[in-house]
């Protein structure tokens, strides 16, 4: 039989592929492999980490935005323009104020 470079990528097919030989298939005095240990994942946990995904998004979500409208609110702006012009840095302060024009 001859091999080639090719043989020592091989691997078996996806599980849902279909079987299209008995190239895979064992022998018929070969002994049925045992069957993998399984861990078998109840409903209940698997919605119970569903929920406390969707509880951290919110959390986190609910966060975020909380931070977004604490530095775009009018106190918060002022405070950082008067800030940069106490320590000198006009165009700083020019950036804050500068707003797109309507159109």
């Amino acid at each position: 039989m001859d091999t080639d470079s090719s043989d020592s990528r091989w691997a078996p097919p996806p599980p849902h592929w279909p079987v299209r030989s008995a190239a895979l298939a064992l022998p018929a005095d070969a002994p049925s492999p045992p069957a993998l240990p399984g861990r078998r994942r109840s409903r209940a946990r698997r919605l119970l980490a569903a929920g406390l995904c969707a509880v951290l998004a919110v959390t986190f979500g609910t966060a975020a935005t909380g931070q977004l409208r604490r530095d775009r609110a009018p106190k918060a702006v002022v405070q950082r323009y008067f800030a940069a012009l106490a320590a000198g840095d006009a165009p700083a302060a020019l950036a804050l104020a500068n707003h797109p024009e309507r159109g």
